[in-house]
């Protein structure tokens, strides 16, 4: 045997024992050689395979795996940023290795936390290791959603609750003192009548956010025609359709029969309806459209509006909770469409928002017309 086939020999046994080690570790694990000539040597252990998923041909070279770990191309950039600045800043202090936790997608489609350490000490090797934190990272990002939900909970009560309360009380102390005209009474009705909606309509999506959260909500499938529902959403929201000179369009089906929970479905339809309502401009329009399948049944609701940004489209898919003022400085709560998600998967059903180019919205809930009970 030549020494160069018996270098080869030993290598692949080398290689074949550092792979038996490799395996032993309970952790995921990720090693990258770079050969001379730009070729490269990528090893992940059973371990990466049993809770990540992904094969090698999946994740190399190190592009490829950015693009499938990190699909979210706001959060990718973010993730990169940080990393590669880490990884100067280590470099430079002589630091040994550098890690980051991540939200990674892993190829059965969910998106699971990992601390991920990754070692500097040899300029063409790559060790990677991913730590699973999902479950105490998904507890603590939870306890910080319900932080922020406390806090504008006590501001919605301290402003949005009272100030309708407020005006009310005002009218009626007005009344009993007779200190004001019967035309003046009549000119504030529609003010106040406008504010206790809002009042109404926020404390319904509170209540049925916190019983959903809180998993106490009860699914009460009846038969329902969808379409009569939608046209008495539509006459609700037309009052303030008309105020912002919207042009509010209804097309559907006669009647749409559809069995679910119909106080969800009406919030529901409530919710993305004031969503366009509350980023469509002065003049603009928003257009309903009901389609009915053979087993689904689809509501379109598109507006002209300010549209939304990628990052915001995002933040919306995770239920994220957060809110911009409206195109006349209306005031949210950021629930509404976390909410909506809610009530679709209940419904076994699919939530789509888009927003092409930036101008306008789309949003589009596909809802099983039967439901398996």
């Amino acid at each position: 045997m030549s020494l160069s086939e018996n270098a080869n020999r030993m290598l692949r046994e080398n290689l074949v024992w550092v792979e038996d080690i490799i395996n032993f570790l309970p952790t995921p694990l990720l090693v990258s050689y770079n050969l001379p000539g730009g070729a490269s040597y990528t090893y992940i252990n059973e371990k990466f395979t049993e809770q990540i998923g992904y094969s090698v041909q999946e994740i190399h070279p190190r592009s490829q795996w950015f693009e499938v770990a990190y699909p979210d191309d706001v959060y990718r950039q973010e993730v990169q940023t940080a990393w590669l600045a880490q990884e100067a800043a280590a470099r430079q202090s002589a630091q040994k290795y550098i890690e980051q936790k991540a939200r990674i997608r892993c190829k059965d489609g969910s998106e699971r936390w990992f601390i991920v350490k990754a070692s500097l000490e040899k300029q063409n090797l790559d060790i990677v290791m991913f730590t699973n934190v999902d479950e105490a990272e998904s507890q603590h990002q939870e306890l910080i959603q319900l932080n922020k939900i406390k806090d504008r909970f006590l501001s919605i009560v301290s402003h949005d609750v009272r100030s309708p309360l407020a005006m009310l009380q005002g009218l009626l102390d007005l009344i009993e003192d007779k200190s004001a005209t019967e035309a003046e009474v009549i000119e504030m009705i529609p003010a106040i009548n406008t504010q206790l909606y809002h009042v109404s309509h926020l404390l319904d999506t509170l209540l049925a956010w916190t019983t959903s959260h809180l998993d106490r909500i009860q699914f009460m499938v009846r038969d329902h025609d969808l379409a009569a529902l939608v046209r008495e959403v539509v006459r609700q929201v037309s009052i303030e359709a008309r105020k912002k000179q919207i042009e509010l369009s209804v097309e559907a089906e006669a009647s749409c029969p559809i069995a679910g929970d119909g106080e969800m479905l009406r919030l529901l339809i409530r919710n993305v309806l004031n969503n366009a309502l509350k980023f469509s401009r002065r003049g603009g329009y928003i257009r309903v459209q009901l389609l009915a399948g053979a087993d689904t049944v689809t509501l379109s609701v598109e507006d002209n509006g300010v549209g939304l940004s990628a990052a915001d489209i995002a933040r919306i898919y995770r239920q994220e909770v957060f809110t911009n003022p409206g195109t006349e400085h209306e005031r949210g709560i950021g629930l509404g469409l976390a909410v909506c998600q809610s009530f679709v998967r209940q419904h076994g059903g699919l939530f789509q928002i888009e927003s092409p180019g930036g101008m306008g919205t789309i949003c589009k809930i596909s809802l099983p017309i039967r439901q398996d009970i």
